[in-house]
């Protein structure tokens, strides 16, 4: 289909043809000719009217095309751009939950891990109980021994409460300093309240799990000495032959005078308890001894200070004495103890001022 102005083109061909074809018949009549030139000037008009018309309604229908254009554009790039913000928008969304999803995924492949692991400790620890119950117990209690000495290194008035289970622990070597700065702490305290029951309370835990290192000890000796009756009178039995022979050590380390001293008072305390004629007791005092002369000393001591008063355990003391050290199988030691004791005396003598 030809468009408008094609059909105005066409038109005016065919009136330009009619028009030549017309001109040919004007001769043949003035009034044919005058008749048809107006009509084809009228129509010639018409035409250029109707052409203008058309193509003012061209002009203005290519003006809506283009305004409908250009806003059809306008609503394109208004589009495009916020397809573009939410695309951006949704891609960072997608990216974000990406992130959660690959994080859940780690988180969830971590708990797994963990979870295996757990499983695995447990079965470790069910095994563990099983088949060494002992070494776990030992172990709650050794974690229930270093609270209470960290205690008592804050509080050690509380001895008097916690002092029980530290009696019937085990405590080893690394807990001596512990005890020693609580007892200090404590010894301290005592002599500002003017009571000493605490004092002799942790006296008692050094003599019974510690008796060589307390006894050696420069801090601790003269305490330890000044409660050796109550600690005595409170200790059993197998802890008093256990410990009896390790402060003896500590003590025969001593310069003689020293040494007989504190030998002396181990047996002063031990003579006013229900030991005192414990014939086991007195076997292990005298054993610890360790040496002839070192009983000889302290037969003449206790010769000294205690037989003019009858005392049955000094004299069983110095029985016991006669029958470790006195009795001898060669020749040179069937001497009297009591007449050994009196050649002796001078090779004391001569020791002392030696020492001294």
């Amino acid at each position: 289909m030809l468009s408008a102005p094609a059909s105005i083109l066409t038109v005016l061909l065919f009136l330009t043809l009619t028009f030549g074809v017309s001109a040919q018949q004007i001769g043949k009549g003035t009034n044919q000719h005058d008749t048809t030139y107006l009509a084809v000037k009228k129509e010639v008009s018409e035409l250029r009217s109707a052409f203008a018309t058309q193509k003012a309604l061209d002009d203005a229908h290519h003006e809506r095309i283009q305004d409908i254009v250009a806003l059809n554009g306008y609503f394109f790039a208004g589009a495009g751009l916020f397809l573009a913000i939410i695309g951006l928008l949704l891609g960072g969304y997608v990216s974000k939950q990406t992130d959660k999803i690959m994080s859940m995924a780690s988180m969830a492949e971590q708990a797994r891990a963990n979870a295996e692991s757990a499983a695995r400790r447990s079965e470790q620890v069910k095994d563990w109980i099983e088949n060494d119950i002992d070494k776990i117990y030992n172990s709650i209690k050794r974690a229930e021994i270093e609270n209470i000495l960290k205690r008592l290194q804050d509080r050690p008035e509380d001895i008097n409460n916690l002092g029980a289970q530290l009696f019937a622990a085990n405590l080893t070597q690394q807990d001596y300093l512990m005890l020693k700065v609580a007892m200090l702490n404590q010894v301290s305290r005592d002599a500002q309240l003017h009571d000493h029951t605490s004092t002799g309370v942790f006296a008692s835990l050094m003599f019974q799990h510690f008796p060589y290192k307390s006894s050696s000890d420069r801090d601790l000796e003269d305490i330890i000495l000044g409660y050796i009756i109550p600690i005595f009178r409170n200790c059993f039995k197998v802890d008093l032959c256990t410990s009896i022979p390790e402060a003896l050590r500590a003590y025969l380390a001593l310069p003689a005078e020293s040494m007989h001293q504190r030998v002396v008072q181990i047996w002063a305390g031990l003579r006013q308890t229900r030991y005192s004629r414990d014939a086991d007791v007195i076997r292990i005092f005298c054993a610890g001894l360790q040496t002839k002369y070192n009983a000889l000393r302290i037969y003449k001591i206790l010769k000294e200070n205690y037989l003019h008063v009858d005392d049955r355990a000094a004299l069983q003391l110095i029985e016991e004495i006669k029958s470790t050290y006195g009795d001898s199988h060669t020749a040179s030691d069937i001497l009297d103890i009591g007449a050994e004791i009196d050649l002796l005396e001078e090779a004391i003598q001569i020791q002392d001022k030696a020492a001294s």
